[in-house]
């Protein structure tokens, strides 16, 4: 394997959820990821490092705010684009590269031979925690997939479109800062296989996708036998391939692609 160091970071992006990606972790990364995201409109910043194990990464995370992220599977997916095209990171015989990232490690899946590659993750197992309601009945459930989610489920497209995500969004974290907040999420199921997702992730507020999340609302769903094995997940920025893996995995799937170099 041949390993080359890029001169400037690169600029990703997986269906508008964007990330800085470097070959070195910063001195300071909580700063520079607040001044690098803000300088580039991201959500994220990837440090990527190709350790001594063969077709594999290690990856830190930093939220748009600086702080610790734990999992991110659009951030899997462009970290390895990032190192199959700037580190001459090459995948097994299988297509897939080991993604090392703060939570653990994730697998992903593709090679990155067009300018616009499909990559894939797989993500979990997905722990669901408990399900509540509030005094309009509206569901809330709880899940995991290396970082936390709250999923609502919300009785129609409509009520999604109306649904004010940045205030709300805000307001779920308060619940939860003693653990540095949650990924909330507000899901309508169109068919057995469409669904509709808004986000509000912790250290960085709307984005315009989440991959973690969409695994999290896929699995609660399925759980609840509202959907199908395998779903479109629509989003802000564009849609995810979302399906049934292992027991209590799940892959999500859909292009990436660099942005700036």
């Amino acid at each position: 394997m041949t390993t080359r160091t890029p001169s400037d970071a690169l600029l990703l992006d997986a269906i508008g959820n964007r990330f800085v990606a470097v070959a070195k972790t910063p001195a300071d990364p909580r700063d520079a990821a607040r001044a690098m995201c803000e300088a580039h409109d991201a959500d994220g910043l990837l440090a990527v490092t190709v350790p001594e194990r063969a077709h594999a990464i290690d990856v830190g995370l930093w939220n748009r705010d600086g702080s610790d992220g734990e999992m991110s599977g659009n951030g899997a997916r462009c970290a390895s684009l990032f190192a199959q095209r700037a580190l001459g990171v090459e995948p097994d015989v299988h297509d897939e590269i080991d993604v090392r990232m703060p939570a653990g490690s994730v697998r992903v899946r593709g090679r990155v031979a067009s300018d616009e590659p499909r990559l894939a993750v797989t993500l979990g197992p997905v722990t669901l925690g408990r399900e509540s309601r509030d005094e309009h009945g509206q569901r809330t459930f709880e899940a995991h997939t290396g970082n936390p989610h709250l999923i609502m489920l919300v009785p129609s497209v409509r009520a999604l479109q109306e649904t004010d995500v940045e205030s709300l969004g805000a307001h779920a974290q308060r619940g939860f800062q003693q653990s540095g907040g949650v990924n909330a999420h507000w899901v309508a199921i169109e068919s057995r296989t469409c669904v509709r997702l808004r986000t509000f992730e912790r250290g960085v507020g709307v984005t315009p996708s989440c991959g973690s999340g969409s695994a999290a609302a896929f699995a609660t769903l399925r759980a609840h036998g509202l959907i199908d094995a395998q779903c479109r997940v629509v989003q802000a920025g564009g849609a995810l391939d979302v399906r049934a893996s292992r027991r209590g995995f799940v892959e999500i799937e859909s292009p990436v692609r660099i942005v700036t170099r």
